[in-house]
Order: C-alpha cells, then structure tokens, then sequence
C-alpha cells in the first residue's frame, strides 16, 4: 500500500512526515503518471487558484476524478483547506477552472468570516481528543449532502471537516497531532485490501 502526497505545490513535506511518522510508506506526487502506483492521495492546503490551474494544466484533474469514482478500487483522497475545496461537487470561486466533483458539498470562497489562518481546539468524530488545527480563512463548506458526514464544526455550528466512504475532507491542518493522517491511513489500507477480496 503506498500513500501519495501531491508536491505541486508546497506544504506537502509536512504530511509526507507525518504519515511516515505512523508507518506508512509515502511517495511525492509531481506527475500525473505517479498516481498509478498509490492507492491514497493527500491534497494539502495551498493557493486556491494556482491549484486548480496545475489540477486541470499538469493533467491531474480527470485522472484523479477517474480514480476516486473507481467502484472495485478507489483512489481514497484527503484534501485540506484549498486540497478539500477542490474536490467538491460544486465550487464557487472567481477560478475559470471547475473543481473536480468528486464529493457532494458545496464550497465557497470569500464566505467564511475568518480573513487569517487561526489556531483552534476542534472536535473530529472518530477522535476521542479535540485536535488543535490551523483553520484556513476564505473557505466555507456551506452545504453537504446526505451521504457526507460531517466530522468537525467550528463553534458549534461552521462545518470545516466532512467524509464519505472514500473521502476526507477539512478546511484545516493539523498543528502536532497525527490523528486523522493515521485515520485516513487505516481507511486507505481497509479499502486497499477489501479491493483484493473483491
């Protein structure tokens, strides 16, 4: 089972480490041809527009779209801050370039009253301990649908984490803790050998 890490652009070092930390092996991701040997992809946070554009420009887009959408072996995708934006069902954003649709919710750039990144105890389903993250500014999940849980609310009421079977979705970083890298981990492998059963 390998891990991938896209490094188009930076922050990518950090979950790289993180996840190696916990035992898993992990490759960077510069090339479209590179996603045929991982079975899970980490999308950091990043500008949202230079995003997208190396998304669609570089050739990641549909091939990650493809991947996800397997029904016998689906890449399992964690996308954090602008890296969740872009994997929404709809995106709006002053981008020319559509997000990739692959989970049902809907992200919006320049709602969210945060105007600077900030430092927060937030409380994620599965994890038994509130988790300190830095919360992304601009980005807003402002609806999700039925089959997407939501996993973490900022005071009590602003969605920033969500999942599906497949998916892992957070308008946050972790600061320290690993917690939700060795979840995502654990989800890649389950669904990595349960394809093997298939």
């Amino acid at each position: 089972m390998i891990i991938g890490v896209l490094a188009i652009q930076k922050g990518y070092a950090k979950h790289i480490k993180m996840l190696s930390r916990q035992g898993f092996f992990c490759i960077k991701i510069k090339h479209r041809g590179d996603l045929a040997n991982v079975q899970g992809l980490v999308i950091p946070h990043g500008n949202l527009s230079t995003l997208l554009y190396r998304l669609h420009a570089l050739g990641f887009a549909d091939e990650i779209a493809r991947r996800a959408k397997h029904k016998k072996h689906p890449l399992v995708l964690f996308g954090l801050g602008s890296g969740a934006a872009v994997l929404a069902k709809k995106l709006i954003t002053a981008s020319e370039y559509k997000s990739l649709g692959i989970v049902d919710m809907v992200v919006t750039e320049g709602l969210s009253a945060r105007l600077k990144p900030i430092q927060k105890d937030v409380h994620i389903d599965g994890i038994m301990a509130p988790m300190l993250v830095t919360l992304w500014p601009s980005l807003a999940i402002t609806s999700a649908g039925k089959h997407v849980e939501t996993i973490a609310l900022y005071q009590q009421k602003e969605i920033v984490g969500v999942r599906s079977d497949t998916v892992f979705a957070t308008l946050f970083d972790p600061v320290d803790a690993f917690n939700l890298h060795v979840l995502f981990g654990m989800t890649v492998a389950m669904k990595t050998d349960l394809a093997d059963y298939l």
